[in-house]
């Protein structure tokens, strides 16, 4: 039997039309490859991670933690014994 991968829960709000979404994306994708969530809402694609430097200018590794530390904004990890959970606390303004 093959090996079962860690799997981690996003949970975001789309700037774009407000919407919760609640996405389960794979850690080895998360760590290694590159993940794209469709918004629940309005369908608006969200870049979560980039490790092949297919979308960064800078051809290097980035993802959604990076790319809101780069904005100014915080990302809040919670994490638990089984799964690794991670939540988007954008700065209040």
């Amino acid at each position: 039997l093959g090996k079962l991968e860690g799997k981690m829960k996003l949970i975001f709000t789309c700037k774009k039309c407000s919407t919760r979404n609640s996405k389960l994306i794979s850690k080895l994708a998360y760590n290694k490859g590159v993940i794209i969530v469709r918004c629940d809402g309005c369908m608006n694609n969200h870049l979560i991670a980039d490790n092949l430097g297919w979308f960064s200018e800078i051809n290097s590794r980035i993802n959604i933690e990076k790319i809101m530390m780069l904005k100014g904004e915080t990302v809040r990890k919670i994490i638990n014994d089984v799964d690794g959970y991670y939540e988007a606390i954008a700065k209040e303004e």
